[in-house]
């Protein structure tokens, strides 16, 4: 039996996930708390997404990508989140037009689409 070895690439890859999972439930955590106190929908959602980039800024640098905070990183890193959190509001309310009962939702559908366009542009972009 072949023992199990990753390359580079597939390494980061699992860090990535496992970054994106705890951010996630971060970034939730805080947008769920916010709006059980609450707060809107959508200052909830910045608040929740505010969270969870400074924490995967920091983390994806240093655990997912061994690499070294600069401020060019930090601003295409922003650059990168500014654009999939415009995603992440379309796709709310896109959802929120057919379902505007189902708030929840629309914050995990939002999440869905905020992840997957992120993970492309960061390992391409950003974290080079």
């Amino acid at each position: 039996m072949e023992s199990l070895v990753l390359n580079s690439t597939q390494l980061q890859a699992v860090k990535y996930v496992f970054v994106g999972l705890a951010n996630t439930a971060l970034t939730g955590t805080v947008i769920f708390i916010l709006m059980q106190f609450g707060v809107g929908v959508y200052p909830s959602n910045a608040s929740g997404y505010i969270a969870g980039i400074l924490f995967s800024f920091l983390m994806n640098v240093k655990f997912t990508f061994s690499t070294s905070l600069s401020l060019t990183r930090f601003i295409k890193f922003i650059s990168a989140c500014a654009i999939c959190y415009i995603f992440n509001l379309i796709a709310m309310k896109v959802f929120l037009l057919f379902m505007p009962e189902s708030v929840y939702a629309a914050q995990f559908i939002g999440m869905f689409f905020y992840t997957a366009i992120g993970f492309i542009l960061n390992k391409f972009w950003s974290m080079k």
